[in-house]
Formats: structure tokens, sequence, C-alpha cells
């Protein structure tokens, strides 16, 4: 029982600690929740798959930008291997 309350004590710390990282901006205000929750779920979801694949050609670019004598194929596979180890 001690243990479970010291990881419970651990997450919610680490979630305020990272919640404290986060910039003003970056926070969603009530007008953005306001039109989040009027949408439906496969609106979200198409919403969050746009995002996605937009951050995924953002990386990709600056990747390219970074080294430009990289091949396509391995700015693909860097990117790919980014996205498939990335942690929210």
């Amino acid at each position: 029982m001690a243990r479970e309350a010291n990881d419970r004590k651990l997450a919610l710390k680490a979630f305020q600690d990272d919640h404290l990282l986060m910039l003003p901006d970056e926070t969603a205000c009530p007008e953005q929740i306001q039109i989040l929750r009027r949408m439906t779920p496969e609106q979200r979801w198409q919403a969050a798959r746009r995002l996605y694949w937009t951050m995924r050609r953002h990386k990709a670019a600056f990747m390219q930008s970074q080294n430009p004598d990289w091949p396509e194929q391995r700015i693909e596979e860097q990117v790919r291997q980014l996205f498939l180890n990335a942690r929210a």
C-alpha cells in the first residue's frame, strides 16, 4: 500500500512538473476548448491526424535543412524512427 501511494505521489509530481514546463501559449484557451468539445470524435481524429502528418513534414524539412547531404530516403527513415519512438 505504501509503495502504491508513493508511486501515485511521484506520478502526480511528474505531471505537475511537466505542466509547469508548459508555456502560457501552449495551453488551450476557453474558446479552443469549446470548439474541440463541439467537434465529433471523427472530426477530432481527423484534426489529430492532420497535425501528426504536418509535424512529420516539418520535421523532415528541418532535418533536410540541417543535413543537406543526406538522401531523401535517409531523412524519411530518421523521421520514421523519431516518430516511432516518440513519447507524449
